[in-house]
């Protein structure tokens, strides 16, 4: 910039209220903000507790961070069960274990107000009284997170950063750890941006394009050897550019730098897959990540699930690679171009695919014979509700059952399968996006991004045929709207 241009500049910008080192808000500890992706450790072994993380996105940038809360999921349910069995008022029991009750007085006498467990501040994790270790601030615009199979740790991809995050969990305290400085919440520079191996010759690992999905394995399934067991490997996916440039997969393996501790290194990047890369869902049998699309450009939308492996190269680890595999073509149906999901039967022969266009979940018979050969063999079309998102699958009583969050449909669909089927429709949500399962209590906790607050459903009821319940929620409901 010319030199004579600068003081107008200055007036210009004062004029209109631009603060351009204005380093923003920082966020409000213990706030649930746009909450975006849910992640739950390792269900309980002997004594150890289990955690519920909570990644917010920061979605409407109020604050000049994303977080992620560490919430104590035993505390949760003791309330959930308190209420569910003893009733929503203080006074309703005087004698009960435990003297919890719905912290919304509307609540307490009137069946048709959801009642709310906590806030997320009473909840907390970590040690001592202070919660000490229960939130990390990261940056904004994260898109899921993914518990490592090795229980210890969480990966966070970040469209803030365009790289992966990680954060490290004790099962004991639930205190998140991610090198902060001392007194501070932030990740460190380390935990926000990865490390690129440039052991094999001529290899580009630049990453670009926003992470939209991730799935983890251990990499002794990959090698076959003992001594991987406890590192781990990992897919990340990024949707490309606006421009239309293709989706990418990013691989990650464990560092083995002798003397250090071990953290994800990008190791190659496969170019070239179908653009607008949403999610990525591991299939368990094969170890493919199969990967949905969602263009909002009608010339780019395809009906391709492509597919993604990982070859370790025994001989140098540093030219391992992501590798694409054959993918799967939605043909048949009248539009299938907008993908959300993916999750598969316990038996792993049905893959269901969870689609916006047409608004539905797909059944495809991975045993099966398509009609054309090469497409996939697509065997039942189940309507769901509007603006379908997350799909997860739970087994209850020998049946499995899918649990899809409804976006614009403002509800959570609960399908059985096998024939695929409307078991229960669960309303009452403003904007129901990202689900866990835990399959232990038979509940599906929901993020309601719209209105920041997280919601537990009680899915028992429906293996014996009744409708699912939502117990409770936690935090209060607020009236910003935003759009994943």
């Amino acid at each position: 910039m010319s030199g004579r241009w600068i003081p107008f500049f200055c007036i210009a910008a004062a004029l209109v209220g631009c603060d351009i080192p204005n380093p923003g808000i920082a966020p409000v500890p213990a706030t649930l903000n746009f909450p975006i992706a849910l992640g739950l450790t390792a269900p309980r072994q002997d004594s150890t507790s289990q955690f519920l993380l909570v990644v917010n996105a920061n979605y409407d940038a109020r604050y000049n961070q994303g977080t992620i809360l560490s919430l104590d999921m035993d505390e949760i349910y003791r309330r959930l069960v308190d209420i569910r069995d003893h009733g929503r008022s203080p006074d309703s029991t005087p004698d009960r274990g435990h003297p919890y009750s719905c912290t919304n007085p509307a609540a307490w006498d009137d069946p048709n107000i959801e009642c709310q467990v906590a806030e997320a501040l009473d909840v907390m994790a970590g040690s001592g009284p202070n919660h000490d270790g229960a939130e990390v601030w990261i940056d904004s615009f994260a898109s899921s997170i993914v518990r490592s199979p090795q229980g210890d740790r969480f990966y966070i991809p970040t469209r803030g950063t365009a790289d992966l995050t990680w954060i490290d969990i004790d099962d004991t305290t639930g205190a998140i750890a991610c090198e902060q400085a001392s007194g501070s919440f932030r990740c460190s520079d380390r935990r926000r941006h990865t490390i690129a191996d440039t052991g094999c010759a001529g290899r580009d690992v630049s990453l670009h394009g926003d992470p939209t999905g991730l799935v983890a394995m251990r990499l002794d399934t990959l090698t076959g050897n003992p001594a991987d067991a406890a590192r781990d490997a990992l897919l990340m996916v990024t949707r490309g550019t606006p421009y239309g440039d293709g989706s990418t997969a990013v691989l990650y393996l464990d560092s083995t730098a002798s003397g250090t501790a071990r953290e994800p290194v990008r190791t190659h990047i496969l170019t070239g897959l179908p653009p607008d890369a949403i999610n990525a869902e591991l299939e368990p049998s094969s170890g493919l990540a199969w990967i949905s699309t969602a263009s909002p450009v009608s010339t780019r939308a395809t009906r391709v699930l492509a597919r993604v492996g990982v070859f370790v190269d025994p001989q140098e680890e540093a030219c391992s690679q992501a590798f694409a595999a054959p993918s799967v073509f939605l043909d048949g149906l009248a539009t299938g171009f907008d993908t959300r999901d993916v999750a598969f039967s316990s038996t792993d022969r049905y893959a269901y695919v969870l689609s916006r266009s047409p608004e539905s979940v797909i059944t495809i018979d991975q045993n099966g014979t398509p009609f054309i050969p090469g497409n996939a063999a697509i065997v039942d079309v189940d309507d769901v509700g509007f603006g379908p998102s997350r799909m997860r699958r739970i087994t209850m009583a020998g049946q499995d059952y899918l649990v899809a969050t409804c976006f614009d449909g403002r509800a959570v669909w609960v399908m059985g399968t096998q024939p695929t089927r409307v078991a229960s429709i669960v309303p009452g949500f403003d904007g129901a996006y990202e689900l866990v399962i835990d399959a232990e209590r038979q509940l599906a906790i929901v993020a309601d991004f719209k209105t920041s607050v997280i919601r537990f459903i009680d899915l028992a009821p429906v293996a014996h045929g009744h409708d699912a319940v939502v117990l409770g929620r936690i935090g209060t409901p607020r009236t910003h709207v935003g759009f994943p």
